[in-house]
């Protein structure tokens, strides 16, 4: 079976895939779906140009089991990321200004991330890059 990388079509190996287009968020949110293929490791890139009051960002990578349950496998902040299920014992602290924030896990064969935002009237402009690998 060949490698394949797809959110809506096909891909190679080091495609970046976009999976929150830029733009602000006010509340929690789940991005697009991929499918990682037979591809071993999800590199996750999250870029936020711009805040407003006085937020908290969490990024959650989530996977699949096949059968549509979602399963954590980690989480990006401010200070790095952590792998493992939620809380975990090293969690990342939230996400508060600008920046590019990353993370590297292992890949299921359908993975996601989505947000957790909190704060004092929150509003965040961020993209959600993903690559297999």
């Amino acid at each position: 079976m060949p490698k394949r990388f797809t959110q809506t079509g096909g891909g190679r190996r080091g495609d970046l895939r976009t999976v929150k287009a830029a733009g602000p968020e006010t509340g929690s949110t789940t991005h697009a779906q991929i499918d990682t293929g037979d591809y071993g490791t999800l590199y996750v890139e999250a870029t936020v140009s711009a805040v407003g009051g006085t937020p908290t960002l969490l990024l959650v990578v989530e996977a699949d089991d096949g059968a549509g349950n979602w399963t954590e496998v980690g989480r990006v902040g401010s200070n790095g990321y952590s792998v493992g299920s939620s809380p975990p014992a090293t969690a990342p602290a939230a996400i508060t200004g600008t920046g590019v924030y990353r993370g590297v896990f292992i890949a299921a064969q359908t993975m996601r991330t989505r947000s957790i935002i909190g704060g004092t009237g929150p509003s965040v402009n961020y993209t959600v890059n993903v690559e297999a690998q």
